[in-house]
């Protein structure tokens, strides 16, 4: 994490220094030289840092990587609010289910970037609080989720993409104390309908059978969220409505537009050439 925000800041440092001049030079060797005078006459004896195509090149990869996206915004409008659970829970794959009735509550933080939930239920009988955190990373293109309870001590931390039907399909492990090796699971989180959202678990036995450990069913216990943030796509207000005209979570129309987008972009990408303005942007 300090070597994260120590790039961001280097980048930063160098775009600003570089912009803040009056002026840029005509690019002498493919590298813009900032002008050598604050004022007409006037020599500049600071130090400015050069920013070259490359740096302005890493500069935009941090502030892409950074930025909030349509990914972010119906993250939470899928999920903040106000929920009624019903938690189903099997130990082993022969092993009779126990259910149990709760709640759960998540807001987006940190300005739209990550949605926060808490959990509260019971696990046996017995109280059962958790917390957890989601969010999408722009820069390796995966969901990322974390997840602590009052019944344990260690951290879960899982990764998960999106499929053709809008679910988030999530993959992460956990140390099993009796072996003390890592045991590999996976997850799915469904919407199903409007209102309604579905946590799935399935872990795997010793002999390598998979089975459902945990379902979650989740029912809106308030009307539709709502997100305040100032990200704007392509100079528009991002779509912030909950469904479709046909009933269906709003991010999936969005996740089939991206997808035409990314191949149009691909289809005619180019290099452009890095000029004094672009590198303002």
């Amino acid at each position: 994490m300090r070597l994260t925000t120590l790039s961001i800041v280097a980048c930063l440092g160098l775009a600003t220094s570089a912009l803040a001049q009056n002026a840029a030079t005509p690019k002498q060797n493919g590298v813009y030289h900032a002008n050598t005078t604050a004022n007409a006459g006037t020599p500049n004896t600071s130090t400015v840092p050069v920013l070259k195509p490359a740096d302005a090149a890493a500069v935009d990869a941090w502030t892409q990587a950074n930025k909030i996206s349509e990914n972010q915004i119906q993250l939470g409008l899928s999920m903040n609010g106000n929920w009624k659970t019903t938690s189903t829970v099997w130990m082993t794959p022969d092993a009779p289910a126990a259910s149990s009735e709760g709640t759960a509550h998540f807001t987006s933080t940190m300005g739209g970037r990550f949605v926060e939930g808490t959990v509260d239920t019971k696990l046996f009988g017995l109280p059962y609080k958790g917390k957890q955190w989601f969010g999408f990373n722009n820069a390796t293109k995966q969901f990322e989720s974390v997840w602590i309870d009052s019944e344990s001590t260690g951290i879960v931390t899982v990764n998960g993409t999106r499929d053709a039907n809008g679910n988030i399909i999530w993959n992460g492990t956990t140390t099993n104390p009796v072996t003390g090796s890592k045991q590999a699971f996976k997850a799915k989180t469904s919407f199903p309908e409007k209102g309604k959202m579905t946590f799935e678990m399935w872990d795997t036995t010793s002999d390598g059978r998979e089975f459902r450990s945990l379902e979650v069913q989740y029912v809106r216990a308030d009307g539709a969220p709502t997100i305040k943030t100032s990200m704007k796509h392509n100079g528009n207000t991002p779509n912030t409505s909950n469904t479709t005209s046909d009933g269906k979570p709003a991010w999936m129309a969005e996740a089939a537009e991206a997808r035409k987008r990314k191949l149009a972009a691909q289809n005619e990408s180019h290099t452009p050439e890095v000029t004094p303005s672009t590198m303002s942007h």
